[in-house]
């Protein structure tokens, strides 16, 4: 197996798994705490967390769908030999979208961060239900991850990327 292959699983495992885990666990301490009688800025915040957790696993299930497969299929030329450079141009036109989709899923994602740094701090002056404490402990969790996940992405994903494509000539 090659590095970029174990990449991938890497980030099945260790990111989208556990990011997925965290938004479906926050969801339910939300539907719980939208049960309750909380203050109406609690209930906002709870919503607006709602709203990010949704946009969290939206980006995440495009990461999967458009991103894993394409990680394996360029590990796979990339063992076979493939060179991109005997292909049309549309190879390398291919492989230009998929970095260009990778980096605007960054974005998004950093995006989605500085929402929860800034919409999903805690309220002031406000005693909390243990289930809303439950929420924003979630929430510190989910923006941890996506934090690691940033980082593993532009630290080593789009440096093994741009190194398996150079390798099957995609540039060439």
């Amino acid at each position: 197996m090659n590095d970029l292959q174990s990449i991938a699983e890497h980030l099945e495992a260790d990111y989208y798994s556990d990011i997925e885990f965290i938004c479906s666990n926050a969801l339910i301490y939300i539907s719980q705490v939208m049960e309750m009688d909380v203050h109406g800025a609690m209930a906002l915040n709870a919503v607006l967390c709602e709203q990010l957790i949704n946009q969290v696993m939206d980006t995440i299930r495009a990461k999967r769908t458009n991103s894993l497969g394409y990680f394996i299929q360029l590990a796979e030329k990339q063992q076979g030999g493939h060179d991109c450079s005997a292909c049309s141009g549309n190879c390398n036109m291919e492989h230009g979208m998929q970095l260009m989709k990778l980096k605007e899923s960054n974005k998004n994602i950093e995006s989605i961060i500085y929402r929860l740094q800034t919409e999903g701090t805690p309220l002031r002056d406000i005693e909390y239900p243990p289930m809303y404490a439950a929420v924003r402990q979630q929430m510190a969790n989910l923006e941890k991850k996506l934090v690691e996940l940033s980082i593993f992405e532009q630290s080593r994903l789009i440096p093994g990327i741009l190194n398996a494509q150079q390798q099957i000539n995609v540039h060439a």
